[in-house]
């Protein structure tokens, strides 16, 4: 996310960056940490993919951290921790959203009652893949302060890709292929079953898949489109391009929280929250709980997948 070599922003257009990143990566922060909070507040959410969103939702918090930092060109220490959060955190980020997403379609599609047992192997891609990128420009000294910001230099414009830009893409391409598989598993399911409310369930889930490469394509497609221009032309940044990568790359844990974290049962339980904190002052809401559904429905556990 570093600034290029050419972007010699003035007083004025750097503080709007500032802004619009620290904006975007505050909401991210506040609603990665809600899920988070969430989830180990309420037992009964302890799904396995809803805990798989967890995870995610703790990547997208440390990512935002990484936002606030603020190094400066002689602090060494501090960039390279930028650095560190910015490449790990950033993609693992995206690369959480393919394993939940792998974790719906085995569920849904084939029915596999022991989906855990990918928990591993989970852990070993979103958290494995970006720590062995970030040793590439480490081992090069490409990190370095520009502008701002500190990650890879752009005298390494290649590395920007291999590291983040390039999985990116990858990871939106399987989303799409899982999104497209389902939609036939789906409607032959709708067409054939006797059983309307599996039917309807799956068909929920569906939906929230669906929007994983659509919030990925939303916040890194500014991003992509000022990286490849960055590349080509180094010394001529466009000020419009570098305001729209930061704000929505900085948007990526707030899409997340709506979209993911947001379910039926994470709402039920935050008003039984709402409604306890407000009858300590008098004040009574009125509704009911809502059934648990959507990603916190898939304990996935393999009692389930033999019964």
């Amino acid at each position: 996310r570093g600034e290029s070599k050419g972007g010699g922003w003035s007083e004025q257009d750097a503080g709007k960056l500032r802004a619009a990143e620290q904006t975007g990566s505050s909401l991210s922060f506040i609603g990665s940490s809600l899920i988070i909070i969430t989830y180990l507040s309420f037992p009964s959410l302890r799904k396995f993919a809803f805990k798989l969103v967890a995870f995610l939702s703790l990547s997208d918090a440390l990512a935002s951290f990484g936002d606030f930092i603020q190094p400066h060109e002689d602090s060494c220490g501090v960039c390279l921790l930028q650095s560190f959060i910015v490449s790990i955190f950033d993609l693992s980020s995206v690369l959480w959203t393919a394993c939940i997403a792998h974790c719906l379609v085995r569920a849904i599609r084939y029915r596999d009652g022991d989906v855990q047992r990918y928990e591993m192997r989970y852990h070993a891609i979103a958290w494995g893949i970006p720590f062995f990128l970030f040793l590439l420009p480490l081992f090069s000294k490409s990190y370095g302060y520009e502008y701002g910001a500190c990650w890879i230099l752009s005298t390494a414009p290649v590395l920007r890709f291999v590291q983040f830009y390039i999985p990116l893409w990858i990871v939106i391409g399987y989303n799409v292929w899982n999104i497209s598989t389902l939609i036939f598993h789906l409607r032959g399911l709708v067409l054939s079953t006797q059983d309307d409310s599996q039917a309807n369930t799956d068909l929920q889930v569906f939906w929230r898949l669906a929007l994983y490469p659509v919030i990925l394509i939303i916040c890194w497609f500014f991003g992509t489109i000022n990286r490849i221009y960055n590349s080509l032309h180094p010394d001529e940044p466009i000020f419009a391009l570098y305001f729209l990568h930061k704000f929505f790359g900085s948007m990526q844990g707030f899409f997340n929280f709506l979209v993911y974290g947001m379910s039926t049962a994470v709402r039920a339980k935050l008003y039984e929250v709402l409604s306890w904190t407000l009858s300590l002052v008098g004040i009574k809401l009125r509704g009911a709980n809502s059934e648990e559904m959507e990603l916190t429905k898939y304990s996935i556990s393999r009692e389930e997948g033999e019964s």
